[in-house]
């Protein structure tokens, strides 16, 4: 499952909205919620509000050529039919008799989100359109659409409602009401850390919606903010929206059942339980694992088991205990902090038993912790709150100002005998022009860093489409053949034969990546083997020194053999352009004289790997 990015090709009016997330609006009245008698979270039997307040969008008159920005149907000048402006080619068009679409207002790895208004009703509406590479034959499409069914089955203000799901012209598509909100995940990137009673807040709200979908054994599998929406009632009251409930579990089971036999996991690894990256078997506890991430984000602008790797993040996540939040916050009561540390638990057994008991621990008043003296305790610093996030990305001309002015504070100074304090004030200017040039190098690179991420990113998009049209078209062909061997000789099981090609395809899919991983490993020891250090760089840019020195030495003395096992298991991460896999490397040591094997080692190896263009590039090997 992939986090999401906003659409910039189609600009529309503010606000913006954000991709995999549908945009999704709620005007509804507050109005308490009956406690469900089933155990677990308050199921409120409501509708959603029939009245919603239309969204304007760029269109354009074909008769006269004029553009507005409106939600009219028709040009003011001459009554002519508008047609919304955009280059997507779905963008004025009507999907499935019934919704016209208006604009595209995100886009993420399950496929692409539209804006869209019900023909005869009027009514708007967030319509995902999922990626045919991910729902490619009969089966999965016939999968989604009971999960789909399943999930309108939910009904609750804190889960956004699914309207109506179908198949149209070879696109399937999911239709949902349209929330005026945004995605958490971009509320964190710019307020984070919340304060206490926000975040406990919008945790309980998060508890009450997964427990009404739990009640009905509907597990979401890919919890994150990116697939939670905050907007906010009438009265200004922020409500939390979950969207895409059950679209994991048919993409997973969809494009996933033959490939998670295989070794494939997939998921977000930084909300996933220890049980989701294990690739063992889950139910509605590993919901509330992620809740628990999403509650540790929001109290301490941290991720939970922070490490400077995913794969280390893991490796922790794995092991060590559940982490307390107060250590980073030592203001956070003692209430939340156990609260936190349950829902992180390791095991499923030690987690709460029910998003219903999660609710009820986070109801009542919670107040920060106090010092001695009755002042409250100051958050302690985290990379996420640190004030040198707010330098951004400068420009050129920021840089050269920034330089100029510390020189300038440190001219200031008068020139005379300094005293002990004087030097001691002297020293500050320095290392405040020293802080000022870090950030702005800092935030140049992290800005070239995102610009090489978004290119990978639009890459793989672009190979994961041609990936899946070779499958379609492998498939057509072997049913081409199936059908043709059936006229003549009345003999062949097209059904069978069928569902084998489907499993074909998608175990070439996992054998595939398999191949390209070790592939990577494979080039980076063969320039070892050939003791061609610059080439083995190359294909490891980020190789330690030290690494090299000992395979050199190692070659000073002997002939070396080395040969990569396959992987068992690969985890792929952030959209699919990260790859977790542990690796055997065999090293054989060869006498140069006689040839003759002197010993054999067998080294367990760690990889992670980037997808760069066509091929896996090692990034780390240890």
């Amino acid at each position: 499952m992939t986090t999401d990015t906003p659409d910039e090709t189609n600009p529309s009016p503010p606000p913006a909205r954000s991709g995999e997330a549908p945009v999704v609006a709620s005007d509804s009245e507050e109005q308490p919620l009956a406690t469900s008698q089933l155990g677990s979270g308050g199921l409120a039997q409501q509708t959603t509000s029939e009245t919603q307040p239309a969204v304007a969008v760029l269109k354009v008159c074909p008769h006269c050529g004029t553009e507005y920005e409106t939600a009219a149907r028709f040009c003011p000048a001459d009554g002519t039919a508008l047609r919304p402006k955009g280059s997507d080619s779905l963008i004025g068009s009507v999907l499935a008799e019934r919704y016209h679409i208006l604009k595209r207002i995100g886009e993420g790895g399950m496929g692409r989100v539209y804006l869209g208004e019900h023909v005869k009703m009027n009514r708007q509406c967030a319509i995902k359109v999922m990626s045919p590479a991910l729902v490619n034959d009969a089966e999965s499409a016939s999968r989604f659409a009971r999960e789909a069914s399943s999930a309108a089955r939910i009904i609750h203000p804190n889960v956004a409602a699914v309207f109506d799901y179908g198949e149209s012209d070879g696109l399937v598509y999911l239709v949902m009401e349209y929330v005026d909100g945004e995605p958490l995940s971009r509320m964190l990137a710019r307020e984070a850390p919340f304060a206490l009673e926000r975040a406990v807040e919008i945790a309980r709200q998060i508890a009450d919606g997964l427990g009404a979908a739990h009640e009905l054994g509907i597990v979401h599998r890919d919890l994150k903010p990116d697939n939670i929406l905050v907007t906010r009632s009438k009265s200004g009251r922020e409500v939390a929206k979950v969207v895409d409930f059950g679209i994991a579990k048919a993409m997973q089971e969809g494009a996933g059942e033959a490939l998670t036999r295989t070794g494939l996991v997939i998921g977000t690894p930084e909300f996933m339980s220890p049980e989701q990256l294990l690739g063992d078997p889950i139910d509605a506890r590993s919901d509330l694992y992620a809740l628990g991430c999403i509650l540790h984000l929001m109290l301490t602008a941290a991720p939970a088991f922070d490490a400077p790797t995913r794969e280390q993040m893991i490796k922790r996540r794995l092991s060590e205990n559940p982490p307390h939040a107060q250590e980073l916050d030592p203001g956070i009561p003692d209430s939340i902090d156990r609260v936190i540390v349950k829902l992180l638990a390791r095991t499923p057994d030690e987690r709460y038993g029910s998003a219903a008991e999660v609710r009820d621990a986070l109801s009542g008043a919670h107040a920060r912790r106090l010092s001695s003296d009755g002042t409250p305790l100051p958050r302690k610093e985290t990379p996420r709150s640190a004030q040198t996030i707010v330098f951004g990305a400068a420009s050129q001309d920021e840089a050269t100002a920034a330089r100029a002015a510390a020189r300038a504070a440190v001219l200031k100074t008068p020139r005379r005998a300094p005293t002990a304090p004087d030097r001691k004030r002297r020293v500050w200017p320095w290392v405040l022009g020293v802080i000022a040039i870090a950030a702005i190098v800092w935030s140049s690179y992290a800005r070239v860093s995102r610009e090489g991420r978004e290119q990978r990113y639009a890459q793989a998009q672009r190979d994961s489409a041609r990936r899946a049209d070779s499958v379609r078209k492998v498939d057509s062909a072997r049913a081409d053949s199936v059908n043709s061997a059936a006229l003549v000789g009345g003999m062949v099981d097209s059904g069978k034969t069928a569902e084998q090609a489907r499993k074909d395809s998608l175990a070439k899919i996992a054998n595939d990546l398999r191949a390209g991983v070790v592939a990577a490993i494979t080039r980076y020891t063969n320039a070892i083997q050939r003791g061609d250090l610059a080439a083995a760089r190359a294909e490891f840019p980020r190789v330690p020194e030290d690494e090299l020195k000992r395979w050199q030495s190692a070659l000073d003395k002997y002939e070396l053999k080395l040969r990569v096992e396959r992987p068992g298991k690969i985890i792929l991460s952030d959209r699919d352009l990260f790859a977790d896999a542990d690796v055997a490397l065999i090293v054989q040591y060869v006498d140069r004289t006689t040839k003759e094997v002197i010993s054999t080692n067998r080294l367990p190896r760690h990889a992670t790997l980037s997808k760069q263009r066509q091929r896996w590039q090692l990034e780390v090997f240890r």
